[in-house]
């Protein structure tokens, strides 16, 4: 413990608590304790009360728990005056890029090698940056900041939001090449654009352009100079390079 003096005063109020934690900003890491910003405004009102008589004991006696004048410092080894990219200090061993600042590099060297060392505490996830993780807990724990303006939903991402406040909007950013019709998601015009293979010929660009793990039993190749189109429901196309 560490000896505060102080001078008599008015007590810390529930109301401070409160606002001091809803004035906290999100997307911060965390301290020794390993709590973010995120997870204290979770507190229902027993808990709200708990840190304000905790907060009220620490000013009234003056003693401050040597927890809390704990720190954590993280070096950032960086280049210094880098403007272009071959000016970066910290280039990958695996391609050809580089970067500014090392804690990046480590970050991207994870893309090759798959490791994932930030697990989750509630399931068997892995993940390559604590901040991905910390996305992930918010799942968990039902944190929920992101506010549709228009109606009273709520959301754990962002990507989600986005694309819940398009049913309001209207927006469809995403068009299908062939017929025009336009999608929340490029996804879900993916999917409609599979079933343009069916009777009639499709775009060619737009069916190279489709991801196998959207329909696993789609092959898509080239026979004679023709585009040939196999699913699983034994259906096949030919399409003639000139019709495409």
């Amino acid at each position: 413990m560490s000896d505060l003096k102080t001078e008599t005063g008015p007590s810390v109020l529930k109301s401070e608590v409160e606002k001091a934690i809803h004035q906290t900003k999100n997307n911060k890491a965390s301290g020794p304790d390993q709590i973010y910003n995120e997870w204290l405004k979770l507190l229902n009102n027993e808990n709200i009360n708990e840190l304000s008589v905790l907060f009220n004991q620490v000013y009234d006696t003056g003693h401050i728990p040597a927890d809390w004048l704990k720190s954590v410092f993280i070096p950032l080894p960086k280049t210094t005056n880098a403007k272009e990219c071959s000016d970066c200090e910290f280039e990958c061993s695996y391609c050809s890029k580089s970067f500014k600042i090392k804690q990046r590099l480590d970050n991207h060297i994870r893309v090759h090698t798959n490791e994932r060392p930030y697990k989750c505490d509630y399931c068997s996830k892995a993940f390559k940056t604590w901040i991905h993780r910390k996305t992930h807990l918010a799942v968990h724990l039902g944190i929920k900041n992101y506010q549709c303006r228009f109606c009273s939903k709520a959301f754990t991402y962002a990507s989600t939001l986005r694309g819940h406040e398009m049913i309001h909007t209207g927006e469809r950013p995403s068009t299908c090449p062939e017929c025009k019709k336009g999608f929340i998601s490029t996804s879900a015009m993916k999917k409609h654009l599979m079933t343009h293979f069916r009777g009639r010929h499709a775009n060619k660009s737009a069916v190279l352009d489709i991801q196998k793990k959207e329909e696993p039993d789609m092959e898509i190749s080239y026979i004679d100079n023709e585009i040939y189109m196999e699913s699983g429901t034994n259906e096949k196309q030919f399409v003639k390079k000139n019709q495409v």
